[in-house]
């Protein structure tokens, strides 16, 4: 049985206008149980800042950011949710990604 390659999608082209040059950021989605699971990936030399726009369940009200260096997980405080999409105000670094959670539940307490 041969396993089924993933690849990375690319999401969004921005051009820088100081330089005029061409960026891409890739992404992965993932629907779960009761979340979606989005992993974002900066392909390019700069530092990108911009507004993603994703699917969602069309009930999701919780954004989270999953740090998998040190396994954090933060609120998305500037998330909003509307018509089955989330808005994200997006900033990676050259080269960076990040984990982005979509959920309809609340987190459960803290301990």
């Amino acid at each position: 049985m041969s396993a089924k390659q993933e690849t990375l999608h690319p999401l969004i082209m921005a051009r820088s206008s100081a330089k005029n040059k061409l960026f891409i950021i890739k992404y992965n989605h993932r629907r779960l149980k009761d979340a979606d699971v989005y992993f974002f990936f900066n392909e390019g030399e700069q530092a990108l800042s911009l507004k993603t726009t994703v699917k969602n369940t069309g009930t999701a009200h919780q954004a989270q950011l999953w740090d998998t260096a040190t396994g954090k997980v933060e609120p998305w405080a500037d998330a909003t949710f509307a018509n089955g999409k989330t808005v994200l105000p997006l900033e990676l670094p050259a080269w960076g990604t990040k984990v982005v959670v979509i959920s309809d539940s609340s987190p459960p307490p803290a301990t």
